[in-house]
């Protein structure tokens, strides 16, 4: 009984679609295309938007592929710098501000109820 499900398993048609799309990928590229990579080295993202809008049939993430498959230099474009934080007063130091200003006692960690209920007291008065 396994036997036919074996046979049957391994006649099934094959996905060729994969190799096919490999094959015509290496055909993408003309010589005077790569010629146009190698001498825009060394190549940016700006370069290879500029080449792939030349081209008209590849994206610029491909030129970026074919080109480092050549071998041709590609410089990343540095990432965005980070902005500063707000150099503002912490939590624990507002914290610390509502305890002296409403006489509590001076601790660490979050404030218990009783110290919730006399700021609330303060607020409302």
């Amino acid at each position: 009984m396994l036997a036919w499900l074996t046979e049957w398993l391994y006649n099934q048609p094959r996905n060729t679609k994969k190799l096919t799309l490999k094959m015509r990928d290496q055909n993408m590229y003309t010589e005077q295309m790569t010629a146009k990579i190698v001498a825009a080295s060394p190549l940016n993202l700006d370069k290879a938007q500029a080449l792939a809008s030349e081209f008209g049939t590849v994206s610029y993430r491909s030129v970026i592929s074919k080109a480092k498959s050549l071998g041709v230099e590609y410089i990343k474009k540095a990432p965005a710098a980070k902005t500063a934080k707000d150099t503002g007063p912490t939590k624990a130091a507002i914290l610390l501000d509502i305890r002296k200003a409403l006489q509590l006692s001076d601790r660490e960690g979050d404030l218990t109820k009783v110290e919730l209920e006399t700021i609330l007291a303060a607020v409302i008065a």
